[in-house]
């Protein structure tokens, strides 16, 4: 159901991911897999690849609107917001993200 994500993941954190995940997040992760891809593509496109912190911790970042996370994205300096997710996921909050 959610095999795609060992897209953007290794299989060892894709193990991690799955045994953490409740039956709801494979729900919304399987119900919404074109967006969470739109989503994970774009933060690839941008240079974030921590995606594990990401489906672990925020998971509501992958269910946001691609539209409206750009918006948000585009508001901070670009370097900042790429290290942020990549090193210091939980200070996204302080930006509203």
């Amino acid at each position: 159901m959610i095999d795609y994500l060992k897209e953007y993941i290794t299989e060892e954190d894709f193990n991690v991911i799955n045994y953490n995940f409740k039956d709801v997040d494979v729900n919304n992760f399987s119900y919404y897999e074109q967006n969470i891809r739109e989503v994970l593509e774009y933060l690839k496109s941008i240079g974030v690849f921590n995606f594990k912190d990401i489906l672990l911790y925020r998971k509501d970042i992958c269910l946001k609107n691609l539209d409206i996370l750009k918006e948000e994205v585009n508001k901070i300096n670009k370097n900042l917001i790429v290290y942020l997710f990549n090193n210091d996921i939980s200070n996204l909050l302080n930006l509203n993200i």
